[in-house]
């Protein structure tokens, strides 16, 4: 899928072909497949149904994942897509079947059967959803990890590195992975052992109360309504009568969309709508480019260890201090070539 070298560690180049090969043996990769077939779904449902796509929208999703990637001109954007050979349509179509995602997630149980994609276009999109997700580069910053971790311990005079072959391979023809032979247990369990002295008990405790208010999770739904009038007799219908949000979305004739989000992800109005929101509360009416916003607050919650997601945004960071010295000792990126 993708030979080039996308790091080096010691006198071994590492492709994508083998990051790739290396994250399917680990079953790193079905998560991902996961997520493309249920956006895949929705665009093919918003494509069959005539939903319109909004282009302030695209171009504030567009804005926000160059941001993340620190590509603030125009033409380091295009020389990132270069990199991985990708187009600006691949860009585009991506920001924007996971813009139906988003809108339509709610939807999904009923959709799935329906609005299945062929597995040619779950295969055309599966590489741009590698790169635009995030996934390919967290994937090959793990690997890189590992091995250098296994430079940076071995005592002088030993036989070097573990070999690159030692890694699973990938049959270019087929596109299938084939194991040739697993990641060496050694590795692994040195991998671990390091990532156990810096992940403690107390080191999670004190990195969950630092980031605390930034990982409160606001799960809510809103609704824009094409006149104020009509956005307060929604508010109230739901504040003074019980009535469900979804009842009074749907007999007002009007899309409701759901979100979960950390308030640390969010900015600007809604922010300042959110964050001193209750769970069960109704907001707004506020003024959108279409009419007017309600929000209803489904639940708001504090974090918690034990949620995967909010886990991972604090181990993440802790390894990637202890990891930082020892990758710039050892690792050599293709893109910093």
């Amino acid at each position: 899928m993708f030979q080039k070298v996308i790091f080096t560690v010691g006198n071994h180049d590492f492709t994508g072909d083998e990051i790739l090969a290396w994250a399917e043996a680990r079953g790193e990769l079905q998560g991902v497949r996961d997520k493309l077939r249920d956006a895949l779904t929705c665009s093919l449902y918003a494509e069959e149904e005539g939903f319109k796509v909004d282009k302030a929208k695209v171009q504030a999703a567009s804005e926000e994942l160059r941001y993340k990637n620190q590509l603030k001109q125009a033409a380091e954007t295009e020389r990132w897509l270069r990199y991985y050979d990708l187009t600006v349509r691949d860009f585009t179509l991506y920001l924007v079947r996971h813009l139906w995602l988003d809108r339509f997630r709610p939807q999904l149980d009923a959709l799935r059967p329906v609005y299945a994609p062929g597995t040619d276009s779950i295969t055309a999109a599966f590489w741009p959803e590698l790169i635009f997700g995030g996934h390919f580069r967290l994937l090959a910053k793990q690997l890189a990890r590992r091995f250098a971790l296994v430079q940076e311990r071995q005592t002088p005079g030993s036989a070097g590195i573990l070999p690159a072959s030692a890694l699973t391979t990938i049959d270019s023809a087929s596109g299938t992975s084939r194991q040739d032979a697993c990641a060496p247990r050694e590795m692994e369990q040195l991998y671990s052992e390091e990532c156990a002295k810096v992940l403690t008990d107390g080191a999670l405790e004190r990195a969950l109360r630092a980031r605390r208010q930034d990982l409160i999770r606001v799960e809510f739904e809103e609704a824009v309504f094409p006149d104020e009038a009509m956005a307060q007799e929604a508010l109230l219908c739901v504040r003074e009568d019980g009535e469900s949000f979804q009842e009074v979305a749907k007999r007002a004739g009007v899309t409701r969309q759901t979100h979960s989000a950390f308030l640390g992800q969010l900015a600007g109005e809604e922010l300042n709508l959110l964050q001193s929101a209750r769970s069960s509360q109704i907001l707004g009416p506020a003024r959108a480019p279409a009419g007017f916003r309600v929000i209803f607050v489904a639940r708001k919650g504090d974090p918690d260890l034990h949620d995967a997601e909010i886990h991972a945004l604090i181990t993440e960071p802790l390894l990637n201090c202890f990891f930082a010295a020892i990758e710039s000792r050892h690792v050599i990126w293709g893109e910093d070539r």
